[in-house]
């Protein structure tokens, strides 16, 4: 429904307010790579910059970071992660790993994709080991998020379930635009999916 064009927008919006590096975490690796190629790679169809971005008569590149270490001040710095990944590397001291030190003196744009994933401890009562590993990942992020009062946190879903108490409250006074899916769906954006059951063999399939 358009959330990465409104992140590639924002990111663009951001670096003309002086932030250089973005942390782009999502529950899935499937969708990481999806993003990187929409980011990175100029060849791909669904590339969301223009191949030479520039700001006045300065070129700026889009470039993905393992940490923000050494990154270029010049350049708008990603680094692409899992938040299970994420909360590993920052729990657990790695080679090249993401650190909370990296956040500390930075000014760092957090873009949680299908944040719905990180508050599911907010929807609905877990067991004590469910509990542990999603506190663990909710705590991360907003850990991340306190370490430089100029930090930004921006979550995106396009399925925030508005129906309940909880997530409601929460999300009272943050929903920045709404547009979610049933809606982009309703103004005949999507596809209509249609699922086929058939006791065929393959070939006749």
């Amino acid at each position: 429904s358009g959330k990465t064009l409104i992140m590639a927008g924002l990111i663009l919006y951001l670096y003309e307010k002086g932030y250089r590096h973005f942390l782009f975490f999502v529950n899935s690796t499937n969708i990481i790579e999806k993003t990187k190629d929409n980011f990175l790679n100029p060849l791909s169809s669904k590339f969301l910059f223009k191949e030479n971005i520039r700001f006045g008569t300065r070129r700026v590149n889009v470039t993905p970071v393992v940490n923000f270490e050494g990154a270029n001040n010049d350049d708008i710095n990603i680094c692409f992660t899992t938040v299970q990944k994420l909360h590993s590397d920052l729990t657990t001291e790695k080679e090249d790993a993401i650190t909370y030190e990296d956040f500390k003196d930075k000014k760092i744009v957090l873009l949680a994709d299908e944040a719905h994933h990180i508050i599911t401890l907010t929807k609905r009562q877990l067991t004590l080991n469910e509990s542990l590993e999603v506190q663990s990942w909710e705590n991360t992020v907003e850990r991340i998020f306190k370490q430089n009062e100029d930090n930004l946190l921006l979550e995106f879903t396009a399925t925030l379930d508005y129906s309940h108490k909880n997530i409601v409250e929460k999300y009272r006074s943050k929903v920045i635009y709404r547009y979610d899916l049933c809606q982009f769906r309703n103004d005949g954006y999507s596809k209509d999916i249609y699922i086929v059951q058939a006791d065929f063999e393959e070939k006749d399939r």
